[in-house]
């Protein structure tokens, strides 16, 4: 039956797929905040290395979690996986926020942060294209953009408490936060078609090429999609900007995101998804050693935000309206769960590669960051010879 598809109560999934992502990935996407107070504060004899692998393990963690969270949602339904999501993602920034040791960071902002992740957005990006047919690319635009809107809004906050009260209580009030709104949408959330699983493990998913093509562009990619947001409070710190407009760059990254997401959304639905994510992501890799490189002022620093965050984007919304057109509704689950995978290689080390690629062009007080841009130049370059096999 398609009663209900791009209605009202479409536009409802959306919203509050939405939600699920502002919370999720606006809280992720502003670690780079946190761990500014970390180097300067409590941990300030620990390694920017060690401490940037925090954000990255919690990502890859999310992004490896995706599997069990797809198979999961098939087999008991989205509801229950959802408010375990909820609950391991919130007690995972409030454990952190109690952290004395590196070690209880390193449980609450990476692994169970990273699993609740997982548990909450894999079925709310799977219902949403489950309620739409020509309205499909706006819709998962909108709900994609929720990250960066999250980004953009939930930075600053962040960085606010942690001028007024430190660290500790901006963890736990983002953590009270996050569990209220998780909890509301997994209540409110509705699959059209209901996931269904007719074995725990579809080989048939895995051994298509086309997925193949389309995990490969995407593993690639990952390598350098979060090194920007992380490291910018560093290279501003290098460059004598402050922590406040540091976080000022992550926020318009995720705004810039959210409106790029939506954008990609738009400009797929007359050149095709491929094409969309191709041309973004062949842009992209052009952003680091010709504006980036040469950024080394707020305003200059600002122009590079902007336009990375618009263009980077894409490859989550795209890449979530090309899953629905190779594979059924009902396997929708257990195909984002596995094409979510993709980003976990690139998120554990992606960040740790650049950091001692830096570290190995540091000569004294000197930092030649040219080798770093060209290694994140190479990975979106790279990621568009999969998009070319995927056409």
């Amino acid at each position: 039956t398609t009663e209900g598809v791009d209605g009202k109560f479409a536009w409802l999934m959306v919203f509050v797929a939405f939600m699920v992502q502002f919370a999720l990935f606006g809280t992720i996407g502003s670690f780079g905040v946190y761990l500014g107070e970390y180097l300067q504060k409590d941990f300030n004899d620990q390694s920017s290395t060690l401490l940037a692998f925090i954000g990255s393990l919690g990502s890859g963690v999310y992004s490896i979690s995706c599997i069990p969270a797809g198979i999961l949602v098939s087999k008991f339904g989205h509801r229950k996986i959802m408010l375990i999501g909820a609950f391991l993602f919130g007690f995972g920034l409030i454990i952190a926020s109690f952290a004395t040791k590196i070690w209880l960071l390193f449980l609450g902002q990476s692994i169970l942060l990273g699993v609740g992740a997982s548990f909450t957005f894999i079925p709310a990006i799977s219902i949403v294209p489950q309620w739409f047919d020509k309205q499909m690319g706006i819709g998962v635009g909108i709900c994609a953009a929720g990250s960066g809107v999250g980004g953009l809004i939930i930075s600053p906050i962040i960085q606010a408490i942690n001028n007024q009260i430190g660290w500790r209580w901006a963890l736990r009030i983002n953590g009270i936060f996050s569990v209220i709104v998780l909890c509301a949408s997994a209540i409110v959330l509705k699959p059209r078609v209901p996931f269904k699983s007719h074995r725990v493990f579809d080989s048939t998913i895995v051994l298509d090429t086309k997925f193949i093509a389309l995990w490969g562009q995407g593993a690639i990619s990952c390598f350098a999609f979060w090194v920007p947001f992380f490291l910018m409070p560093l290279y501003c710190q290098y460059y004598g900007i402050s922590a406040t407009s540091a976080s000022l760059m992550i926020g318009l990254m995720n705004g810039s995101a959210a409106l790029g997401r939506v954008g990609a959304g738009l400009v797929a639905q007359y050149i095709g998804n491929i094409n969309t994510l191709f041309f973004n992501n062949l842009i992209c890799s052009l952003t680091f050693p010709l504006i980036w490189y040469f950024s080394t002022t707020t305003w200059s620093l600002i122009l590079f935000s902007l336009i990375f965050g618009f263009l980077t984007s894409a490859l989550f919304t795209n890449s979530a309206l090309i899953t629905p057109k190779l594979f059924s509704l009902e396997k929708l689950a257990q195909v984002n769960g596995l094409f979510y995978t993709c980003c976990a290689p690139g998120y554990l080390v992606g960040t740790v590669i650049a950091t001692s690629i830096i570290d190995a062009s540091t000569e004294g007080s000197y930092i030649n960051y040219l080798p770093c841009m060209m290694y994140l130049f190479g990975c979106y370059l790279a990621s568009c010879l999969c998009l070319i096999w995927l056409r």
